[in-house]
């Protein structure tokens, strides 16, 4: 995951050196002919005293020996080098979940992080210039472009780098959206997770020093009262009443904490004021705010030190990551080679649409069906919605309603409710989110709920969003989702009304 220290390591360097994985949080083994589960288990156990995630990974040959420890076996094939999707990313959820064990949320930005690194790396040489040395005050970042260039991935990647540099840690994903439901809510959470999060990481240090990190029982007891302690930050904290009172509770309370927070897809200066604000006005110096928007306008009004500007992908970037999603390796077959080269010219770059299109010609080997794709972007070309309107195209009719039902009412829900509703009205919940999360068009966002009820929240690229509700305001006219979207499918259904036969007959017998 772009972010995270990640080490390619050999079994001959291993050898050589079996201390190497001694601060590994995880560890991916690739079980081979020449490397086995109990040889990598001996080798593993002489070198290190801290007790590692270790996930096993086959493919090929199957291995005879057997583990209690999670084993992938991945199905290739050598001859197309292909090999099965829905192992590889189950493997990399194992991994996320691991990591999120911890008191650091690492943001997934993304399965596959093509032309990302570079382009991180690159801004992270310029945006140490400005975190370093004794600045006064918070730095601001802000991150511009257009909808669906990859301004989100981005500042995910960032945060995943930096977080733990920094005694608490927020990203705040969709600050539009979740906006428009009213701040304090939004308010109380940055509340929430900063105070437990500062709380925790006093105690951890205090305790760290005379603690050995290597017993179990011990270093339990660490993260018990660590999260005890960051219970009692926020027990206390009183409920807030509007968004005034939030402003007041946000100057007040975080006052002095080395934070880092990414306010993501801000909108308008009424966000700047009630979240980003008082955060400059309470957090410690050196702080860090990141601020991702389409509107330069926003990013200068928060006197961001430096704004980058995020463009589209270059050629050889926007081919590999149609390729990994289309194909699930870097290169198209030779008899989709030139097709698929015209497809990932009609994307012109952006991210998402790369990616939906890819999801969505996914296991499509018929040459006609790429040409009607190509055929559908040329016609459409520049506009994103046409793009991914294509997305919709191979999906059942009540699969396409699935997804115009969520993305009108269930952004920002919970995948429990969601498929609650899915059961109730289409007799399938799970399995019409898994298709349309394979699809790319929807995404599980952070868990939410304690660790007995964890819950996914329901993610939606807010241009996936935007298209099926025009697709709805055009054409069906049987979903609203605001008071104002109401009112126009009345008055339409009211002409429709009054322009009926059955109502001129009605007037002519009064």
């Amino acid at each position: 995951m772009l972010g995270l220290d990640v080490h390619l390591v050999s079994k001959e360097r291993l050898s050589k050196d079996r201390t190497r994985p001694k601060n590994s949080l995880v560890i991916l083994c690739i079980i081979s002919q020449s490397l086995s589960i109990s040889e990598f288990e001996g080798m593993l156990s002489n070198g290190i005293t801290h007790r590692p995630k270790v996930l096993y990974v086959s493919y090929g040959l199957p291995s005879k020996e057997s583990t209690s420890k999670p084993c992938f076996k991945l199905n290739v094939n050598f001859q197309e080098l292909e090999l099965d999707k829905r192992e590889f990313k189950a493997m990399v959820h194992e991994v996320m979940r691991t990591l999120n064990k911890g008191h650091e949320e690492i943001m997934e930005d993304t399965t596959f992080p093509v032309g990302l690194s570079a382009r991180v790396d690159e801004m992270w040489k310029e945006m140490s210039r400005y975190l370093s040395g004794s600045n006064k005050g918070v730095q601001c970042l802000g991150f511009l472009g257009m909808g669906g260039v990859g301004k989100t991935t981005t500042a995910m990647s960032v945060y995943n780098k930096i977080q733990n540099q920094f005694e608490a840690a927020y990203f705040c994903l969709n600050t539009r959206a979740r906006a428009a439901t009213g701040f304090e809510p939004l308010q109380r959470e940055i509340l929430e997770s900063i105070l437990s999060q500062n709380a925790a990481h006093g105690k951890a240090l205090l305790s760290s020093s005379s603690m050995d990190p290597t017993n179990d029982e011990v270093h339990g007891n660490v993260l018990f009262s660590s999260g005890l302690k960051g219970i009692n930050a926020v027990a206390g904290l009183e409920p807030i009443n509007n968004e005034v009172h939030g402003n007041a509770l946000l100057s007040s309370r975080l006052r002095g904490i080395h934070a880092l927070v990414v306010l993501d897809d801000v909108d308008s200066v009424a966000q700047l004021e009630a979240v980003y604000n008082p955060l400059c006005s309470s957090l410690a110096s050196n702080s860090v705010v990141i601020i991702t928007s389409r509107d330069r306008h926003i990013l200068e009004h928060a006197q961001s030190r430096r704004i980058f500007e995020i463009q589209e992908l270059n050629e050889e970037s926007s081919q590999r990551l149609f390729n990994w999603h289309a194909f699930l390796k870097p290169e198209a077959p030779a008899h989709l080679k030139e097709v698929s080269e015209s497809v990932i010219s009609a994307c012109r770059g952006l991210p998402l649409a790369l990616k939906v299109m890819g999801a969505r010609l996914y296991h499509e080997s018929e040459k006609k069906c790429w040409d009607e794709s190509l055929h559908f972007l040329r016609q459409n070309e520049g506009e994103i919605f046409g793009v991914l309107r294509r997305s919709l195209e191979g999906l059942e009719s009540a699969q396409r309603d699935s997804f115009l039902d969520i993305a009108s009412f269930f952004v920002g829900s919970t995948d429990v409710i969601c498929r609650a509703y899915l059961e109730g009205v289409y007799g399938v919940g799970w399995t019409r989110l898994k298709v349309l999360h394979s699809r790319c068009l929807l995404a599980f966002e952070k868990e939410v709920g304690n660790c007995e009820t964890k819950q996914r929240s329901i993610g939606m690229h807010d241009h996936l969003r935007d298209m099926g509700r025009q697709i709805i305001r055009e054409k069906e006219k049987n979903r609203a989702w605001d008071e104002e979207t109401a009112k126009d499918f009345l008055k339409v259904l009211h002409v429709c009304f009054l322009s009926s036969p059955k109502y001129e007959r009605l007037c002519c017998a009064s």
